[in-house]
């Protein structure tokens, strides 16, 4: 099975990936069949071994490969190109790329493999969303301007936002315009002078 993950949503992006290798561990033997390779230093009879070895007693290994199509190796993605035909039925193949090359003709393979996903960044009422879904996940509750003001202060940055959800639930629930005032330091007072 060949999997392709890409988009410029790296929090989305990592977060998908992280979940995957989470399931992939739980099932199997720890981490023994995980193998995570760099695109932009690995060599190409690394990925080709790593991809075609045995899975160490269990059905399945995962390898993920991060970043290929943008290390610029123009040589070793053609030839891993050619290889994803040959990809033995025991080896889950996780492509991720946060800024794919599009015109490259592993990227044009990879777009047709059996699961592809691509994370983009979320619209302003998708991440008003997301906010209060993470901030229940973490027991809290929040005001709806509150989720405003959060969002107007941080804006489509994931990873900031879930630093300062953590910051404002351990701070303590609910979550109200008042604190994300007191707590959280405003992203435009920072590029106010640009």
């Amino acid at each position: 099975m060949i999997i392709f993950f890409y988009g410029e949503d790296d929090y989305r992006l990592k977060s998908a990936v992280k979940k995957l290798k989470e399931k992939f561990i739980s099932a199997s033997l720890g981490d023994t069949n995980l193998s995570i390779i760099d695109g932009k230093t690995a060599e190409y009879n690394n990925i080709n071994r790593q991809i075609m070895a045995m899975p160490f007693l269990s059905k399945t290994r995962l390898v993920i490969i991060e970043n290929l199509i943008s290390s610029g190796n123009k040589l070793v993605q053609e030839k891993v190109g050619e290889m994803l035909a040959k990809v033995p039925n025991t080896t889950v193949l996780l492509f991720t790329e946060s800024k794919p090359d599009k015109r490259t003709a592993l990227y044009k393979k990879l777009i047709k493999a059996e699961k592809v996903q691509e994370f983009l960044f979320l619209d302003e009422g998708k991440i008003k969303s997301w906010i209060k879904r993470e901030v229940e996940n973490r027991g809290g509750t929040i005001e709806a301007d509150a989720v405003q003001m959060l969002f107007e202060y941080v804006g489509n940055d994931l990873w900031r936002l879930t630093n300062e959800i953590d910051k404002l639930t351990a701070y303590g629930s609910p979550l109200t315009a008042e604190k994300v005032e007191l707590l959280v330091k405003s992203q435009v007072e920072s590029d106010i002078f640009k």
